[in-house]
């Protein structure tokens, strides 16, 4: 269909399809759909570098990067795994009870919390990638 037309058009349907992808992607995820929500709220945060003031959660974060780093046996990280993925599944829904109120600064407080649960997600693949 679009061969048929000149190399602009061509063109702006490549740009195009590429934001519906770019979309499509943001909103399937948790992270990147909350990160998007939020930022129409003006209340965007980087994922890179939030700020978890849950003290409470932040020590349960970094006791479980510790168990992954000492961790030398699949059971363990795969037990950890399953903790984590039950503290993501309740974060989640946390978080979209949060959007559904909308009470955003809890969504905020929510989706940052997800984010350190997920780099604990992303360091248990890396661990069960070396283990095996």
């Amino acid at each position: 269909m679009w061969s048929a037309r000149g190399e602009k058009e061509r063109l702006l349907a490549e740009r195009l399809s590429s934001r519906v992808n770019d979309a499509y992607k943001t909103l399937q995820e948790p992270i990147p759909r909350a990160q998007y929500l939020l930022e129409l709220q003006g209340l965007g945060i980087q994922e890179e570098d939030p700020l978890l003031e849950d003290l409470d959660a932040l020590s349960e974060v970094m006791e479980t990067m510790e168990e992954i780093d000492a961790s030398a046996e699949k059971e363990t990280i795969e037990y950890i795994k399953h903790s984590n993925d039950a503290r993501m599944s309740g974060t989640i829904a946390d978080l979209e009870n949060a959007f559904d109120l909308p009470d955003y600064h809890k969504a905020k407080e929510e989706l940052i919390r997800l984010i350190y649960w997920d780099r604990i997600d992303r360091a248990i693949k890396q661990k069960l990638h070396l283990l095996h």
